[in-house]
């Protein structure tokens, strides 16, 4: 091969291997002017950027960072992602469980019974305190009563005896209103448990018998 036409080729291939890598950004800008450089181009800074090939071919987009608003959506996003997450996996480790504990309806049944013997126990213990509460109240307030008949002003020691009776009773009463409310919790969470169940058994409830 002739130097001059060696040095013709050279030269063609460098110049066909520097269009095909030669870089053109491309965007526009704010005015809607396109402007090109060799380079990033400050002007469109938030907007997106066409890098072309030496031949005029897109090679790839330059994205605008998010603003302050996507990036605020973006986070509510993902952090709304993590607590769908969370709640997914706590279904599957109780469904998991659910299916490891129970292999009918009857052994959630007897479940819960063992769960609520012990409420149902202390329920019929505070409903006794509660009578007597209220007995002790009444015949405080009998006491009062007959003093009063007399036209007598009450004794220290009798208005004593009717608040300590009345604050016995209020207390008697949330007691016996906090187990109840312990027996509506627990059953309910059976209720719930007895309702997947029957999902994840592909069983329908029972109707119910009204004859």
């Amino acid at each position: 091969m002739k130097p001059a036409v060696a040095v013709t080729l050279m030269l063609s291939l460098l110049a066909f291997h520097t269009a095909s890598w030669a870089q053109i950004f491309v965007c526009k800008d704010a005015g809607g002017r396109t402007l090109t450089s060799d380079r990033p181009i400050s002007e469109c800074a938030d907007r997106p950027i066409r890098v072309l090939d030496g031949r005029g071919n897109t090679r790839r987009v330059i994205e605008p960072p998010p603003t302050a608003e996507q990036k605020r959506k973006l986070k509510e996003q993902e952090e709304q992602r993590k607590a769908d997450d969370i709640v997914a996996a706590e279904r599957s480790r109780i469904d998991l469980a659910i299916k490891t504990r129970y292999r009918s309806e009857t052994d959630i049944e007897m479940a819960r019974g063992r769960a609520t013997a012990p409420i149902e126990e202390k329920i019929r213990r505070e409903k006794s305190s509660l009578t007597e509460a209220e007995k002790q109240q009444a015949e405080a307030q009998a006491e009062a009563d007959a003093v009063q008949k007399k036209n007598r002003q009450l004794p220290a020691h009798v208005k004593r005896k009717l608040d300590d009776a009345a604050q016995s009773v209020i207390a008697a009463r949330k007691q016996l209103e906090e187990a109840e409310g312990e027996r509506t919790q627990v059953s309910a969470r059976y209720d719930d448990t007895l309702k997947r169940f029957r999902e994840l058994s592909g069983v329908t409830a029972k109707p119910l018998n009204l004859e």
